[in-house]
């Protein structure tokens, strides 16, 4: 959600780019409805439950789905085995 944050550690030479898709940096009002997911494992865990608390003090419908263990990017396809994946169609 800090698109600056991370492209500074990682692509210095995009940051001036990064400010245009960085949610944390347009919160306002009026925003569409959003789900947010994160895991409670991910080391951005924290800053995730803030941007939700800034998200909802601008007045914006945003749902926070919190998954327990495994770290960022957990349900992105490759990762962990699938298990992400592999649990949500044994649902269906």
């Amino acid at each position: 959600m800090d698109a600056v944050d991370i492209t500074t550690r990682l692509f210095p030479d995009l940051v001036p780019m990064s400010l245009a898709f960085s949610p944390k940096h347009h919160i306002k009002h009026c925003l569409p409805r959003t789900l947010w997911m994160c895991r409670t494992g991910d080391v951005l865990y924290e800053e995730n439950k803030q941007f939700i608390h800034q998200m909802k003090e601008a007045g914006n419908d945003i749902r926070f789905l919190t998954y327990d263990g495994m770290e960022h990017g957990f349900f992105n396809y490759g990762r962990h085995e699938n298990l992400f994946i592999l649990k949500r169609q044994q649902k269906i």
